[in-house]
């Protein structure tokens, strides 16, 4: 049986004044050990000291070739395993930009959670696969 340690790296990238006030704070999603069942995670933003209310935003990653519905982790050498992030924890509300059925964030002071999901799927080669999206918070 082939086991792969999966983990998708949050970055972060702000837009907004420069005389607004916001601690942002990001939280990765780490799969752990995959095994080729159906298997969820958890992430965060946290956000403090924010003066309003923010949007946040989450991209496609790297290896979605910009569509939300196509987010993978990879090991580097072509073989990916899709997953999908979501604002709630029935995996109803997919988390991105407002595009493709997306929906980004309003949100306040508080820790706001990622709820990430790998479908069961092939198992590809044994090995890392990562991924990085970019997190945007707009105010």
């Amino acid at each position: 049986m082939n086991k792969f340690k999966l983990l998708s790296v949050l970055i972060s990238s702000f837009i907004g004044m420069p005389t607004q006030a916001c601690d942002i704070h990001l939280y990765s999603v780490n799969f752990g050990l995959y095994i080729g069942e159906a298997q969820s995670a958890r992430g965060a933003v946290s956000l403090d000291h924010c003066t309003r209310r923010v949007k946040i935003s989450l991209d496609a990653g790297l290896y979605a070739d910009g569509q939300f519905a196509a987010r993978a982790v990879s090991n580097g050498l072509g073989h990916r395993l899709t997953y999908h992030l979501y604002q709630d924890v029935g995996f109803s509300q997919l988390w991105g930009d407002g595009t493709q059925g997306t929906q980004a964030l309003l949100a306040n002071n508080g820790e706001h959670p990622i709820y990430a999901y790998v479908p069961a799927q092939r198992m590809p080669p044994e090995g890392v696969y990562t991924d990085s999206v970019m997190v945007v918070v707009e105010w």
